[in-house]
């Protein structure tokens, strides 16, 4: 009976090691279980500890990169997707998401006689008036503002909390520096630009831009017209 006593006392001893020794192992595992379940499901990242240099090491070492590459190509392919890639401003789709039903004062910016020079000058040489515009408008406003390619050779500028008058001080200043500057040799170029107030809906200030643009550029081009000055 003692014997079978000491048996049974050894052998429950043994299971309770051996279930230590498994919860041991298994928790790492589960842990970096966890951890790639958090990134994949919810794009949480989850710290994983290291242990030792044992095979469970190794395997925590290779999900932790795994997850860290992942995180770093799921950012590239996020600003990618909001990105001009010719200008490295931002896109139409970026604007359209991040401006929402924010109030101010939305600027239509167009490169005046843009088909002539693609066909006059190669689409190259409109390549660089196009970068060249992109960077003096991102040089002009202000770190607050929005600039994106809205398509083409033009550009869209959202002014949060800015009122007309004073976006058209900051445009107009752009629009004298671009006819300024040297962008293209033997030929300058110049932008015309529509402003228009942004009350809620994004949609109807873009029209009303695009609109006053179009009036920019039948007065003569390289010039702006505001909603302001439609109403004076």
């Amino acid at each position: 009976m003692v014997s079978l006593l000491v048996l049974l006392g050894a052998t429950l001893a043994a299971t309770v090691v051996s279930l230590f020794a498994i919860h041991r192992e298994t928790t790492p595992i589960v842990a970096i279980t966890d951890a790639l379940h958090a990134f994949s499901e919810h794009g949480r990242v989850v710290e994983i500890t290291h242990r030792s240099e044992d095979e469970i090491g190794k395997l925590a070492t290779s999900a932790k990169w795994a997850i860290d590459t992942a995180e770093r190509l799921l950012k590239e392919a996020q600003e990618q997707a909001n990105q001009d890639p010719l200008t490295g401003v931002a896109n139409r789709r970026a604007l359209l998401q991040q401006v929402g039903a924010s109030r101010g004062t939305i600027a239509l910016i167009d490169i005046d006689r843009f088909k002539a020079v693609n066909d006059e000058l190669g689409h190259l040489a409109g390549d660089e008036a196009l970068k060249a515009v992109a960077r003096l408008i991102r040089h002009h406003i202000r770190a607050t503002d929005m600039v994106a390619r809205w398509g083409g050779e033009e550009f869209a500028i959202h002014m949060p909390d800015t009122t007309i008058a004073q976006a058209e001080a900051i445009i107009d200043r752009l629009r004298e520096t671009v006819a300024a500057t040297t962008i293209l040799p033997d030929r300058q170029i110049t932008v015309s630009g529509g402003l228009y107030p942004v009350d809620r809906d994004l949609d109807v200030a873009i029209r009303g831009a695009d609109r006053l643009l179009y009036q920019a550029k039948r007065r003569g081009r390289n010039r702006l017209v505001s909603a302001r000055q439609q109403r004076a």
